[in-house]
């Protein structure tokens, strides 16, 4: 069955080995410098206090097996920096995964699997796009950016699924899973066929069918 057949309601943005970009709001240039002096704690409530006395406010969005995903919102932002912590030897770590949530980006999922915390997060943006007959025409880009964090081995973020929909119809499309090698670096696999220009990733990303015996986690 041809693959643009399947499509997501949800899905991610813009480039195939990237992570959503923040839309705008949040610019302040210490963001980064303020986070990181609230990333460790063995006492939760120092995290969230910390954070607070920043600027922050903060709400846990999920919580599971030692794991909380939260949303930080600074100032009158009206968009969401996701962070997760994991409890690691006693003490609440902040990992290396970023995203946004706001009138693009949304959280699809956050699950625990096997030692892996695997994060979905969806986008959907405006692109023009050349048909066939030379003539440019106005369309969606719908894509989902996976993010998966293990204790001690970092976060990996990779798109797993995207389509283009011209006049509410797929033009393109790609759906794969995420495969971890055994050094730790990611890859996608998924049929190619129907990706496009917009939808296909990076060959370096890609991986043959056949390979696609790693971990994806489902």
């Amino acid at each position: 069955m041809r693959a643009l057949g399947l499509l997501l309601v949800v899905v991610g943005m813009a480039t195939a080995h990237a992570r959503p970009v923040r839309s705008g709001e949040l610019k302040n240039p210490f963001e980064k410098e303020r986070v990181s002096a609230c990333d460790a704690s063995k006492v939760w409530v120092k995290v969230t206090s910390c954070l607070a006395r920043q600027g922050y406010k903060i709400s846990v969005l999920h919580e599971v097996d030692g794991a909380r995903l939260v949303a930080l919102r600074w100032d009158k932002a009206t968009e969401a920096t996701l962070g997760l912590f994991l409890l690691e030897r006693g003490t609440w770590t902040r990992q290396g995964f970023y995203a946004t949530t706001n009138a693009s980006n949304e959280l699809l999922s956050f699950k625990r699997a096997g030692d892996a915390y695997r994060m979905d997060v969806g986008s959907s943006v405006s692109t023009t796009v050349q048909l066939e007959d030379g003539f440019p025409k106005q369309g969606t880009l719908r894509r989902i950016f996976t993010t998966e964090c293990r204790t001690g081995r970092g976060c990996r973020t990779i798109t797993t699924s995207c389509d283009v929909l011209v006049d509410g119809k797929a033009l393109w499309a790609f759906h794969g899973r995420m495969i971890w090698n055994g050094t730790g670096a990611v890859k996608v696999a998924g049929d190619t066929r129907f990706a496009g220009k917009l939808c296909a990733p990076p060959k370096t990303l890609l991986a043959p069918f056949d390979e696609a015996q790693g971990d994806p986690l489902e």
